[in-house]
């Protein structure tokens, strides 16, 4: 359950997080190793037919519109 990504496949609910440093789950260190800066995060549950989470897909730092932050469109087109 660690982390973003566990959380997500633990509850099985989408997060939608406009700025990642601001959210306690998020685990900082891949950006300080890369050199990378996280901003907004859409990570959504993958379900089986017996709505049981098989894995977990995650977009980083929308590029276009509404501010870089991803939208509850973004979420249903996902």
């Amino acid at each position: 359950n660690k982390g973003i990504v566990g959380h997500v496949a633990a509850l099985g609910e989408p997060l939608n997080i406009k700025d990642a440093y601001e959210d306690p789950r998020f685990n900082a260190e891949v950006d300080q190793i890369t050199g990378y800066k996280t901003q907004s995060i859409l990570c959504m549950p993958i379900k089986n037919h017996r709505e049981e989470v098989v894995g977990v897909a995650q977009a980083i730092n929308k590029k276009s519109g509404n501010g870089g932050t991803f939208t509850e469109k973004d979420e249903k087109d996902f």
